[in-house]
């Protein structure tokens, strides 16, 4: 994603590609800073039916990720039975 982002006229050397790449840097410690904060000053309010709801919301905003990104196409197979084993590899007979 970040790739697009330096064409090869608009790139000045590796001075360029090491501020890119400390910008993704401080962009994901200041993302990780924030939510780490949030949930330090909220850990003692939120109840154990506000925490399921908030799981509920985040599993539905990851399947919706999850959608967008696959084009709506997910697995075709149905997820509550067993997945079947898979055969073994017979062992080869000693009739050379």
């Amino acid at each position: 994603m970040f790739s697009a982002l330096v064409t090869p006229d608009a790139a000045d050397g590796p001075v360029r590609a090491e501020a890119l790449g400390g910008g993704v840097f401080l962009g994901s410690a200041a993302w990780w800073l924030l939510l780490s904060g949030a949930a330090d000053l909220l850990r003692g309010r939120l109840e154990p039916r506000h925490l399921r709801w908030v799981n509920r919301g985040s599993g539905a905003l990851l399947a919706g990720v999850r959608g967008l990104g696959t084009g709506g196409a997910g697995p075709r197979r149905d997820l509550s039975r067993p997945r079947p084993a898979a055969p073994r590899a017979r062992k080869a007979s000693g009739s050379d």
